[in-house]
């Protein structure tokens, strides 16, 4: 209940205390010290200073802001000048010694107080609290510039000169050095060097800031003025302020010159003269360990290591011991000592800027904090408009510091991380390897070092390319690869899991071998059979020793699906233990790539994970090792789902391409009691196009709001019409003037057109309607026409608008990128190269600026509302708002232009929005050029369907072969006649062909396995073959026994003629023999003739049946009876139909100890990361209520505007929300969202003001994970909450560490909110049907008399509105 402690706590929570208390915990290093923090809006407003110098040094060089003074302490002969003029004493730390600056941080740090009240004792100050000595570690910082852990004489002059001098002052450097001697002591203390520790600083620091300290301030005072005097000295400094540099004297040997000697004299002078030589600023570290000391007897001492090692090279030089090249090393020594000096000294000015920018988010977080407390504590209303009007000042800050953030740092990347792990597994100490790699292409960058607290650095300079994006790859020779996709601008501090292997072995690979090495997860029971005979290296068979890894993550249902506990007040083991296996899950889901995926059909969309395994092969020196083709690791595990409990969609399995970043859908086979069929590109992307046009004829929930928001204009406008038809009638006007505004806007246009070079502006006329009063009280047009002067005049105004010129860019924009053909080739595009890739490059720099504009007008004119009630909902991110903004301009001008491809989904746009720094206008472009490449995707697959009916290509399939071409633009047919030649896609097309026959004989047969196709095709070939041997077999028979017939017929003919002739010369035993030998041949020949024909019939047979074999209809039919003898049920080749089957058919099943059984998946793994997944799919749309009253009085002024025909899909649910740093000053660097039933999480950056945008699974409970700045403790863990539709927002409004869930807690679930965001309405292209006008002045001077709304005709429009023409 204490104020003044609980903002010493904080303060002791400001992220630069804490990085600062964190480098005391491990060896301080430069790159790890934040300059103290830079709070903006500094006062730099103090007492001036004196320029006598006669007067104490102390007495005239005060901070600049008020401080209180302290009691008086014990004299000390060092210190009497100063005591007397004064009246404060000295503090008797001279004779008692010092304390190393660890030993006064701990004991500044210590609970139980003793020893801030010795120190108290010995000073004359209060016990220092965490919050002053934090404070104070953070200013001695600022004076330490080479970090050494002691400030010399040097820096003291330099900081201390930008401390107290202010603009254009000088201040003798005698004066600067007095006062460094007073800090640092007297007596023994001076003549025994040393530079000025933490513990003297101290309390020289609380002692030369007394005089001003108010007598009702407090320690957090202190502490605040300390943070105020680091920012001021580092804005001096930052600014080039003028330093005060104490030159060397000349001609003073070093402490350690007696150790030296004079061997040779001329080395020892020259190497004295190197130490003092004159050194410019940021002063670069002389020695590696330590730093130098300073005294002010023997000036700047080097270390005893370093003289060493100078004395011994040049002993070595002056004995001849030098080894050879030893000069070469010596410069080779001396360059990377300057580059490591040159990096540190940059690496210190970035952490100072980072520090500046915590620092001020902390501030705008904690003065936000006290906002929203005084807002709910205030009782009456001034009060808390008050504390609205500050929080919306606040608001606006912050936002203006993300956008000064983002553009600093505008072209370059800053990578600052933290590698880790929350496993028990311990990671050998191995160093990881963090590499940067362009999406899309091969090249890496070089390997990044960790620190030993698993800190990284990463700069990147960013090219011009549209929608760039990165992935971060992280390796550790005992972990699974880790990968995150980056994008945009500026610093991230992306936190880094790695997931340590569960499975290692090794084993002897034999090339042709049939053996399988057998590997299992004790964890998770799954098991891994690895082919011995099917490893190769660079293409080749491979031989000898291979090491295998592996680890499986499955879904972790805990606190989300257990039943709710009471809260108990004792943390017992076993709380203990479900918090270590959340913990576990958690870090283990974090270390699976995103749940970005890309679907056969080319959807980007979430994936659901079911189960996820990475597998790595290597042989005995580390080298990777990969499969054949069509081999792989069998995989077999059992899930956690049961029965109904299953997932939302028919799975599949799922393969993570670290070239692009995303989960690749993949056609390999998948079983679960079953195998399951798979759904062709061209299947989904109908549906997807169904599912498209559903959500747009889905009702408007804000139409009403709209609706009702428009009538209160227009029945404004309309009174003031009235009023203004009275004021006429009564000064007896009877001119007829036109109010709808359509005549105003027709004169005005051409002024705009012309003098304003606004050319395509065409605004709705009701802005041009507006009457007001003027300076008499009385009534007037506000886009008077009537004369020249009056149009001028008019036009000026007019141009002013916003909705004016938001007109321009909106007409704009329509013709840049749905452009006629005439306007096609006026942007330098052919006609038909519209919606194409060339066609958004070629316009990419036309429209930026256009779609900037609009999208700066909605976004700042967007809100989120409740769903319920219709309050504004404060904590929505304004990513929500830009991506809302994208989602219009998409459903306007980027849609599918060829049928059979797929649209976009809300998930795309908020990759293309986060991978270009939220920069719409970048982002319209990158989602139009990849909708042109799924369009040109589209025609390549249709062509090769018209090739074979039976042949389809996955998206990455067509892109590979696209690849192959390079940047040439190839067509469809080119592209397609080279894809059908791949063997894998002849193979299934045949595949696919054998099924449709086997269906097609039994519609309601089982589904035939996909080993029973390829077995059923591998028997067609080889009866295919053995009947066309036969036959060709028969055919040679055929004709040899036709040879023998004609043979035997001539013989037969022969005997006849021999016949005759014994009978002409009366032979007749010849006659009787030929005779005999005519018969047998003749005989013989017709037998021939016989076998022959039997012969030929049994050759066609053969033949028939090798074409039976060749159309597979032998094939199937043996397929169709080993079905049949089988006794299978009837199986579905609907994917979603034989997944729910499957899920039926599991229900209910146990084991022997009555537990139930979840489903086994068995399928084949390639190295890296598989998964067994399913594509988000969007639910049911509700079809539009036509029955809801349509407000016709509005549409004079509010035309209906038509739905777009084709929308953004819309799959998952939009989470937002805003984390602020509580008491505790804790700031969020990202937030993971990870949804029950799924492995992996969907993640996103935390900006500055601590608002977050990212997905969940709809309608599905899901937590959320923090990480913080600075901490290496696991995230803070929010939730659970349950998602809303995909047409909803999850609101989950204002988190605060407070508020986070326990570790193993067991809870319900935390209401969030269901909203909408609300865009400001647009209208891109007007009609001459909407855009005329409905002036009727007769009927409104006689409705003038009636000041009251106007009556309503039976059909529902205004009387007044009626043309009277």
């Amino acid at each position: 209940g204490d104020p003044l402690r609980q903002y010493c706590s904080l303060l002791q929570s400001f992220p630069c205390v804490a990085a600062m208390a964190a480098c005391h915990a491990r060896p301080a290093s430069s790159a790890d010290v934040h300059r103290g923090p830079n709070v903006p809006s500094l006062n730099l407003q103090g007492p001036e200073l004196s320029a006598d110098a006669s007067e104490s040094v102390r007495s005239k060089q005060l901070p600049p802001f008020p401080i209180r003074a302290l009691s008086s302490r014990a004299n000390s002969p060092g210190l009497q000048s100063i005591s007397r003029s004064q009246g404060v004493s000295a503090s008797p730390r001279i004779q008692s010694g010092r304390r190393t600056r660890s030993a006064w941080t701990a004991s500044a740090k210590d609970n139980t107080g003793s020893v801030k009240e010795n120190f108290g004792q010995r000073t004359g100050i209060a016990p220092v609290g965490q919050a002053l000595s934090g404070a104070l570690e953070a200013l001695f910082q600022t004076y330490d510039l080479d970090g050494s852990g002691s400030i010399d004489l040097d820096e003291f002059v330099e900081t201390q000169a930008n401390a107290v001098i202010e603009e254009g002052e000088k201040i003798p450097t005698a004066a600067l050095v007095a006062q460094y001697m007073e800090a640092k002591g007297g007596g023994d203390q001076l003549s025994k060097g040393g530079g000025l520790d933490f513990e003297g600083f101290a309390e020289w620091q609380l002692r030369w800031i007394s005089d001003g300290w108010a007598l009702n301030a407090s320690q957090a005072d202190v502490a605040q003025g300390c943070y105020r005097m680091g920012e001021h000295i580092l804005s001096r400094r930052s600014n080039g302020a003028a330093r005060v540099v104490t030159p060397r004297p000349s001609g003073r040997t070093s402490k350690c010159a007696s150790a030296r000697g004079h061997w040779p004299p001329e080395v020892a002078i020259a190497a004295d003269a190197e130490a003092r030589e004159h050194r410019t600023y940021p002063r670069r570290r002389r020695v590696r360990h330590g730093g130098g000391m300073s005294s002010i007897k023997k000036g700047f001492v080097e270390s005893v290591r370093e003289v060493i090692k100078k004395d011994i090279r040049a002993f070595e030089r002056e004995a001849g011991l030098e080894e050879d090249g030893s000069d070469e090393e010596e410069r080779e020594y001396q360059r990377q000592r300057k580059e490591a000096s040159q990096k540190l000294a940059g690496e210190e000015a970035e952490v100072a800027l980072i520090a500046k920018e915590d620092s001020s988010s902390a501030r705008f977080a904690r003065e936000l904090l006290e906002t929203r407390i005084a807002e709910q504590e205030a009782l009456i209303p001034a009060d808390l408009k008050a504390a609205r009007d500050k929080e919306k000042s606040l608001r606006e800050e912050l936002r203006n510091l993300v956008m000064e953030v983002s553009h600093g740092r505008s072209g370059e990347m800053l990578l600052r991380g933290r590698v880790a792990t929350r496993q028990d597994v311990t990671l050998m100490g191995l160093a990881a390897d963090v590499k940067l790699q362009d999406l899309g292409k091969h090249e890496k960058s070089p390997e990044t070092e960790l620190r030993k607290d698993g800190e990284f650095r990463i700069y990147r300079s960013l090219p011009s390319d549209i929608g760039h994006a990165v992935g971060l790859i992280t390796r550790h020779p005992q972990a699974a690869d880790h990968f995150k996709v980056l994008g945009g601008h500026g610093l991230r501090r992306p936190q880094i899991e790695m997931l340590p292997f569960s499975v290692v072995g090794s084993f002897e690979a034999q090339p042709k071998s049939e053996r399988q090495a057998v590997f299992e997860d004790s964890s998770s029971g799954a098991r891994f059979f690895v082919p011995l005979g099917q490893l190769t290296i660079s293409g080749k068979p491979f031989a000898g020793e291979a090491c295998f890894s592996a680890v499986v993550v499955m879904p972790n249902f805990g606190s989300l699906s257990r039943p709710v506990i009471k809260l108990k007040r004792s943390f017992t083991d076993r709380d203990a233990v479900n918090a270590a296996i959340s913990s576990t899950a958690a870090g283990a889901s974090s270390a699976v790539p995103e749940r970005r995926g890309r679907s056969m059909g080319g959807i980007q969309v979430p994936v659901q994970l079911a189960a996820t395994v990475f597998t790595r092969l290597t042989d005995a020196t580390g080298v990777e090792l990969a499969f054949a083709a069509g081999h792989g690791v069998e995989v077999q595990l059992q899930s956690q789902l049961r029965g109904q409990q299953g997932m939302i969609g028919a799975p599949s399995m799922w393969h993570f391409d670290m070239q692009h970043g995303e989960w690749l859908q993949r056609s390999r086979k998948l079983s679960a009691g079953r195998e399951l069929p798979q759904t062709e590109p061209e299947a989904e992307c109908a549906a997807s196009l169904k599912a498209s046009a559903a959500q747009a004829a889905k009702k408007d929930p804000l139409k009403g709001l709209r609706e009702k928001e428009h009538l209160t204009i227009v029945t404004k406008i309309r009174a003031e019409h009235q009023a203004f038809w009275k004021q006429r009638k009564e000064e007896g006007i009877v001119e007829d003037v036109c109010l709808c505004g359509y005549k105003a806007k027709k004169k005005i246009m051409h002024g705009l057109r012309a003098k304003r070079h606004l050319c395509s502006t065409n605004p709705p006329k009701r802005l041009f309607s507006v009457v007001e009063h003027d300076a008499e009280g009385g009534w007037l047009q506000l886009f008077a026409v009537g004369q020249p002067d009056q149009v001028s005049a008019s036009t000026e105004r007019a141009a002013e608008l916003p909705e004016v010129l938001l007109s321009h860019h909106l007409e704009s924009a329509r013709c840049l990128l749905t452009p006629s053909p005439e306007q096609a080739k006026d942007v330098g595009v052919s006609p038909s190269a519209v919606f194409t890739q060339q066609h958004y490059e070629k316009v990419a720099k036309q429209i930026i600026p256009h779609i900037s504009y609009i999208a700066s007008y909605m976004v700042g004119r967007a809100k989120a509302l409740h769903a319920q009630t219709g309050a504004e909902l404060k904590e929505a991110s304004v990513m929500a708002f830009q991506l809302a903004a994208l989602e219009v301009f998409v459903n306007l001008w980027i849609r599918p232009h060829v049928s059979g491809s797929a649209p976009c989904t809300l998930l795309e746009l908020h990759q293309a929005l986060s991978a270009n720094s939220w920069n719409v206008g970048v982002a319209l472009i990158r989602v139009g050029t990849q909708q042109a490449r799924r369009d040109e995707v589209a025609k390549i697959r249709k062509a090769v369907r018209r090739r074979n009916h039976s042949m389809w290509a996955a998206h990455d399939e067509v892109e590979a072969v696209l690849q192959t071409f390079g940047d040439r633009r190839v067509s469809d047919k080119t592209a397609a006649a080279k894809l059908v030649q791949a063997d894998f896609l002849k193979d299934r097309a045949m595949v696919l062909h054998f099924r449709q026959l086997v269906r097609d004989k039994a519609p309601l047969g089982p589904r035939p396995t996909d080993a029973q196709v390829k077995a059923g095709l591998r028997e067609a070939t080889v009866f295919e073959q053995a009947a066309e041997a036969r036959a060709k077999e028969l055919k040679l028979e055929e004709e040899a026994y036709h040879k023998e017939a004609s043979a035997a017929a001539a013989e037969s003919r022969a005997a006849h003629r021999a016949v005759k002739e014994a009978l002409q010369v009366g032979d007749p035993s010849a006659q009787l023999e030929f005779g005999r030998k005519a018969r047998e041949k003749s005989s013989f020949a017709n037998a021939s003739k016989e076998k022959a024909r039997e012969l030929e019939a049994q050759a066609v047979a053969a033949k028939e049946e090798a074409e039976e074999e060749r159309s597979w209809r032998r094939s199937v039919k043996r397929l169709l009876e080993d079905l049949k003898a089988s006794g299978r049920p009837p199986e579905s080749e609907d994917p979603e139909t034989a997944w729910k089957e499957v899920l039926a058919e599991s229900e209910g099943r146990q084991d022997e100890n009555g537990q139930p059984i979840g489903l086994v998946f068995r399928f084949q793994a390639e190295p890296g990361w598989d998964a067994v997944g399913t594509a988000e799919i969007p639910q049911p749309a509700t079809l539009r209520d036509e029955s809801a009253e349509h407000l016709e009085d509005i549409e004079e002024f509010f035309p209906p505007i038509p739905s777009p025909p084709r929308q953004v899909l819309r799959v998952s649910s939009l989470v937002t929300g805003s984390f602020r740093c509580g008491r505790e000053l804790m700031l969020a660097s990202e937030v993971s969202c990870s949804s029950l039933g799924s492995v992996g999480m969907s993640w996103s950056q935390v900006q500055p003001d601590g608002s977050f945008c990212l997905f969940a699974a709809a309608n599905v409970s899901f937590e959320l994970w923090i990480s913080i700045i600075g901490s290496t403790v696991e995230p803070l863990r929010f939730g659970p909450f349950l998602a809303k539709s995909v047409d909803e927002v999850t609101y989950v409004g204002l988190l605060e560490p407070e508020q986070r869930t326990r570790a193993g807690e067991w809870r319900q679930h935390v209401p969030s909110a269901a909203g909408y965001i609300w865009l400001p309405r647009l209208e891109p292209q007007l009609t001459a049907e909407s855009e005329r006008c409905t002036c009727a002045a007769a009927q409104l001077e006689e409705s003038s008399e009636e000041p009251t709304a106007p009556s309503r005709s039976p059909t529902g429009r205004s009387s007044m509105l009626r043309s009277v023409s």
